[in-house]
């Protein structure tokens, strides 16, 4: 199950209940406002640090790694 960042509920309503994006979108997002993207100066030579691909891709393996420590 995809766990919710901003769940919303419409009780009493026909409308279907929002999940929202996901908390580990949630947590990859942050990642990047975080700085992950700018790197460091020991970063300046990753092959990593200039290819949004894999910026996106490290974004999310540290989200992978908050979900875990959070036992989602």
């Amino acid at each position: 199950m995809k766990t919710p960042a901003f769940p919303q509920q419409f009780n009493g309503t026909t409308e279907p209940s929002l999940s929202g994006m996901t908390l580990r979108d949630y947590f990859a997002g942050q990642t990047l406002a975080g700085g992950l993207e700018q790197g460091v100066e020991d970063d300046m030579h990753c092959s990593w640090w200039h290819d949004p691909t894999k910026i996106a891709k490290r974004a999310y393996a540290v989200a992978d790694a908050m979900m875990k420590a959070r036992g989602a």
